[in-house]
């Protein structure tokens, strides 16, 4: 009763959302999926994928922008997801953006076995998000207290991509939590090495610090 309940409700979202016109972002991942051989065949699923994308990204840019977002645009997003994922849609990448909703939940355990299983098909069919969602999975095990798990997706991420001082900052993070304390401070030097905001700078000093401290009760 309440499955049947949540889909007469998502039916009704589809009919009601109107967005004018996506954005850069929303319309490539519209057209990746609309062009994977994954794509669902479920029902109402391209209208439901167009408002899921959609939405997500109306989101998305006004988080980026720190404004306010347009109203229910990260509720709906999740209710579209969540209504492709339930109806069988395995898409690595309806499973990536429904599974990263679910890590903006608090909901990392959850958050984290989705994207696993959505890791494979990414690898084939999305391989332009991978480095993103080893981000993602690195950020819910650490979020979890899962630092050497954290570390292990940090490092793919940066096999992926090694010039984004901000992989490095994260990745020196875990590091020091995990109690690697030597490797983190290299990867702090190299985040420096490629630009570094002044939050960015911040953040590197309270990575320091943290390293201090868990060194000093490791002694005691």
């Amino acid at each position: 009763m309440k499955s049947r309940l949540f889909i007469s409700l998502v039916l009704m979202l589809l009919v009601k959302v109107s967005v004018a016109a996506p954005s850069k972002n929303a319309s490539q991942e519209i057209k990746a999926y609309m062009n994977s051989p994954t794509k669902c065949s479920v029902k109402h699923g391209d209208k439901a994928a167009k408002v899921a994308f959609e939405r997500y990204h109306d989101w998305s840019r006004a988080d980026a922008l720190r404004i306010k977002p347009p109203k229910n645009a990260f509720r709906d997003a999740g209710q579209a997801f969540e209504y492709l994922y339930k109806s069988g849609c395995k898409d690595a990448l309806i499973i990536y953006r429904f599974a990263n909703i679910l890590r903006l939940k608090k909901r990392y355990s959850e958050s984290l076995d989705m994207m696993k299983s959505g890791l494979l098909g990414m690898q084939q069919n999305y391989p332009q998000y991978l480095t993103r969602q080893y981000v993602f999975m690195a950020d819910a095990a650490e979020k979890m207290g899962d630092f050497k798990q954290a570390v292990n997706y940090y490092e793919k991420a940066l096999k992926e991509k090694n010039n984004d001082s901000s992989f490095h900052i994260n990745y020196a993070n875990a590091l020091s939590r995990a109690g690697m304390f030597k490797q983190s401070e290299e990867h702090i030097k190299k985040a420096l090495v490629l630009g570094v905001s002044q939050y960015g700078k911040g953040v590197i000093n309270n990575i320091r610090k943290q390293s201090i401290r868990l060194k000093n009760s490791d002694h005691k």
